[in-house]
């Protein structure tokens, strides 16, 4: 090995060149990348890991694809999304797969969005876990399961023989990091102003538009004949929907949606209330657990939101008495923070 490998790579080396350039326009720094010094940088090794995959035997005993999600947190600068395993490898090794799961968000912030799952045409379960604030990417998965029209005949969809798609809403709050780091929060008296500011912040996801987007998805996959539609955690969703815009009542934005599933064809109101089926979202963890990653995100809505500590409870309701703010209002605050908001507030 040459001394110059013992330190580092070329492409390393070459990086910190280049970050330098950035730094300067001066004479100096461009002879550093002089070819008179540096050669090229080699070409890039090729991972052949998965070269001609399409020559591999698939794998009949798979039961269960799950797709975990893209990182939320990550940026493309456009391009094509390679964190995630392209579809046509899934099509290819799990042909006889029956059951999908996929969570939002499908693809990395930024890419090229692409199909947002594969076609396996012997799935008859599709389980969605689909944030609030990512409804737009719930639409694109529903848009390729829908029959429409093309030049005068039906559009075949993907995944044809689904049966029954479970649909977790979840994210409509979200927490109120920004509110808790400021200085205003951390101070001896919580005013007013102050928790309204935190309502706010922690309601940020819960806009008409959810309301009006879940009934263009019932609408979508009422397409679909003999389809068995759950819903999970949306029935309180859509109630502090109502709660917060007070613009419609939650039964009947429930009715809506199950109206928009089952009318399409002209299916009467009586046999849509009973395709429609509304559950909570324990209910979706306790039937398919953790079958796909949970990201910090999710994680904070699941300790906070579905299933807070008895303790959490106790406290939220104490600063609802304290405050005659609703206990919801203090859903975004740790143990830890509730009891230095309620110490402060009893100061005063």
């Amino acid at each position: 090995m040459s001394s110059p490998s013992r330190v580092a790579h070329t492409t390393d080396i070459l990086h910190v060149i280049f970050s330098h350039i950035s730094d300067g326009k001066d004479l100096t720094s461009l002879l550093r990348t002089s070819p008179l010094f540096f050669e090229r940088a080699p070409r890039q090794p090729v991972d052949d890991h998965w070269a001609n995959w399409d020559k591999l035997p698939s794998l009949p005993a798979v039961e269960t694809v799950i797709i975990h999600p893209a990182d939320r947190n990550a940026r493309k600068q456009g391009g094509p999304d390679w964190t995630l395993p392209d579809n046509a490898l899934i099509e290819w090794l799990c042909p006889t797969a029956t059951r999908l799961h996929i969570s939002t968000p499908c693809v990395t912030p930024g890419a090229t969005v692409g199909d947002p799952m594969p076609d396996l045409p012997d799935v008859e379960t599709l389980v969605v876990k689909a944030n609030a604030g990512e409804i737009e990417e719930l639409h694109h998965v529903v848009g390729k399961l829908y029959f429409c029209w093309n030049d005068g005949h039906v559009e075949r969809p993907d995944c044809s023989n689904i049966k029954a798609v479970h649909i977790l809403l979840w994210g409509d709050l979200v927490y109120p990091e920004a509110k808790l780091q400021s200085s205003d929060w951390g101070k001896d008296c919580v005013d007013e102003l102050a928790i309204t500011e935190l309502t706010l912040e922690t309601n940020a996801k819960l806009k008409s538009n959810l309301f009006y987007d879940l009934c263009e998805i019932a609408e979508r996959l009422g397409t679909r004949d003999n389809l068995r539609l759950s819903l999970y955690n949306a029935d309180t969703v859509l109630e502090r929907l109502s709660k917060w815009t007070k613009c419609r009542k939650v039964d009947d934005m429930k009715t809506w949606v199950e109206r928009a599933f089952g009318e399409v064809f002209g299916m009467p109101e009586e046999g849509a209330e009973c395709q429609v089926f509304w559950q909570t979202g324990l209910e979706f963890y306790e039937a398919f657990g953790d079958v796909s990653a949970r990201d910090e995100t999710e994680e904070w809505y699941h300790s906070a939101v579905l299933t807070p500590s008895p303790n959490l409870v106790s406290l939220r309701a104490r600063l609802a008495a304290k405050t005659k703010f609703a206990a919801d209002t203090f859903v975004g605050l740790t143990e830890r923070e509730a009891e230095r908001t309620l110490a402060n507030l009893s100061s005063n």
